[in-house]
């Protein structure tokens, strides 16, 4: 957890009608082992194990996001931008918008923008908790599964969460499709012994790829 990511209330006892709710972490206290959190619905601050939190939205200075849910600047909405930093004076992003300017937003108008070729790393997956921390491309989203397919290190997929996915910082699109860097990456590890055959498999792939792209 972060200052200024967003979490869901989960797991309390003796407060069990905030389960469920949002809210925005502001600060770690050491002393007592539990974030200060404001609940998005009221703004009433509460200090919280972390037992109790889930993550929502993983936000971080340099992460990509999207603006939603303004009511009172609604052209900034589907608007994207870059995290720059957390003020903690105002619980607020500030972001770097992409059409230009910035813009001091609460963390509920805000969630990450995921887009293929993006690096993310793997978090709160309780099914298979051995992939969590384990770093991904994000291939592109499937429509009718609301998921995200994503690349593991190796060539295995996984269908998975946005939630699930955390950007580590800002980053530049990839210039080719991610299959392509890792099949070369195949093709040279295991066809080294005969070069004739790895540049033949190389070019078959290329031409999949470019058949691919015209398709769309």
């Amino acid at each position: 957890l972060e200052p200024g990511s967003l979490v869901i209330l989960a797991g309390l006892q003796s407060a069990d009608e905030l389960n469920g709710q949002i809210a925005t972490c502001l600060a770690w206290v050491s002393s007592k082992g539990r974030w200060n959190v404001r609940l998005c619905s009221s703004g009433e601050e509460k200090a919280l194990k972390p037992e109790n939190l889930e993550i929502k939205c993983l936000l971080r200075p340099g992460v990509p996001v999207k603006i939603s849910g303004l009511q009172s600047a609604q052209e900034l909405n589907g608007k994207l931008g870059t995290c720059r930093s957390w003020d903690s004076k105002k619980s607020r992003w500030l972001i770097c918008l992409d059409v230009g300017g910035e813009r001091l937003l609460k963390a509920e108008n805000l969630e990450v923008a995921l887009r293929p070729g993006l690096q993310v790393q793997l978090f709160g997956l309780h099914a298979a908790p051995e992939l969590n921390a384990r770093e991904a491309l994000c291939v592109r989203w499937v429509v009718t599964k609301q998921r995200w397919l994503v690349r593991l290190e190796g060539g295995t997929e996984k269908m998975l969460r946005a939630g699930n996915l955390a950007v580590h910082q800002e980053q530049e699109p990839v210039a080719v499709c991610p299959a392509v860097r890792q099949h070369c990456k195949v093709v040279w590890q295991t066809k080294s012994d005969d070069c004739q055959t790895a540049s033949e498999e190389l070019l078959r792939l290329l031409r999949e790829v470019q058949e691919g792209e015209k398709k769309g």
